[in-house]
């Protein structure tokens, strides 16, 4: 004759197995199936492009490489952009000897030219793994033209995954030990 022992709190765990079982699938559907919100703030890929077009200079990154955060991974030819710049920086700098007023005026000009030049270099956004390197040295690439597909280090997606899991199977051994103790 088996005995049934009552214990206080076994419906603690019958509780706990429902939250365990509702933390796994709402991980299920973050880590296997992303909303767009979740993609829009955790993409799977990122590509590449530069704002403005020219000739591809050089090709930093590699098929499969790793890039940290703000990583340079291609540049365009930036001759007459680093000569504005030069040639702006020496109009604030003779305006300012001279007292002149236009030197606010040249430092925004200085600014835009920087920041013109800057538009040169094609940076990572965030660290990761290059997928594809799609343009060559010498290619003539615009706006809309994707240069590499970055993948993202974050572990979003991964800790979802295993979060999945491991709820899971929590929730079923809660379950059995509520099933087996009650």
């Amino acid at each position: 004759m088996a005995r049934k022992y009552k214990v206080k709190g076994t419906n603690d765990y019958l509780i706990a197995a429902i939250l365990l079982f509702a933390l796994g699938v709402w991980a299920i559907r973050d880590g296997w199936y992303p909303s767009q919100r979740t993609l829009d703030k955790y993409p799977i890929e990122v590509p590449l492009q530069f704002e403005i077009e020219g000739e591809v200079a050089e090709v930093s990154a590699r098929e499969g490489g790793e890039v940290a955060g703000n990583q340079v991974v291609a540049r365009l030819w930036a001759d007459p952009a680093r000569r504005r710049v030069a040639e702006e920086e020496e109009a604030l700098a003779e305006a300012v000897a001279a007292n002149g007023a236009r030197a606010e005026e040249l430092r925004r000009s200085v600014d835009e030219a920087r920041a013109y030049l800057a538009q040169h270099e094609l940076r990572a956004p965030s660290g990761g793994v290059i997928r594809a390197v799609l343009v060559e040295r010498s290619d003539t690439v615009g706006p809309e033209d994707t240069v590499a597909v970055l993948d993202p280090l974050h572990r979003f997606y991964p800790f979802n995954r295993i979060l999945a899991v491991v709820s899971m199977l929590a929730a079923a051994a809660c379950l059995v030990i509520h099933l087996k103790v009650r």
